[in-house]
């Protein structure tokens, strides 16, 4: 027996008839719902070393006050360096080097001068017993002042050489020393006795 109530409600034995829109949500399978990804721990930046920390009016500098341009030292060893021999080495410090350069530069001149005029003199003798017809026989005078003419030839041109190559190593070297004074020197502040302080300086050499 069904028994009809006014306003279209339906009995308590009756189903609720579902909707379209619930039919088909139902009908659709679950989507699987995306896992989400574990975050990436950051990782720590590197800390900078102390090397790169300390001293950074140092790193700043180029260049300290007092150092040698290897440039120049070849330039004043190539001119004046031809005339003067060391020119380049006294520029650069190194004193002893330029010394010996320059003393063996007028060594090697004064042999040069001396027994190229000799030479002359033994070329004009041969000439003049060739034209008399007679030859000469008696050479070792000859030979000995061409044989120191032509050594003393290269050490003049060695010291010269020698300047120009050595020059801006040896201001390389100065500029080293130098660096190395400048990072021994240590500041400090000393006690008086009378009361405060003063400022003293350390150098190791």
């Amino acid at each position: 027996m069904i028994i009809a109530l006014p306003g279209g409600a339906r009995a308590a034995g009756d189903k609720p008839k579902a909707t379209p829109a619930a039919e088909k949500a139902a009908s659709k399978p679950a989507e699987a719902k995306p896992t989400p990804k574990p975050t990436e721990a950051a990782t720590p930046k590197p800390s900078p070393s102390p090397t790169a920390v300390q001293n950074p009016e140092k790193r700043a500098s180029k260049s300290l006050p007092g150092e040698k341009s290897p440039l120049i030292a070849g330039s004043l060893a190539f001119f004046p360096g031809v005339v003067v021999h060391g020119t380049g080495h006294f520029y650069a410090g190194s004193y002893l080097g330029g010394l010996g350069l320059l003393a063996l530069e007028g060594m090697s001149a004064y042999l040069i001068y001396e027994n190229t005029t000799g030479l002359a003199g033994d070329i004009n003798t041969f000439t003049q017993s060739t034209q008399g017809g007679s030859i000469p026989t008696n050479f070792s005078d000859f030979y000995t002042r061409f044989g120191i003419v032509t050594v003393a030839s290269f050490a003049f041109l060695y010291s010269w050489f020698d300047d120009m190559s050595g020059a801006p190593t040896a201001a390389k070297l100065y500029n080293r020393r130098l660096e190395a004074q400048q990072s021994s020197a240590q500041l400090g502040l000393a006690p008086l006795q009378t009361g405060g302080a003063m400022v003293s300086m350390k150098v190791n050499f």
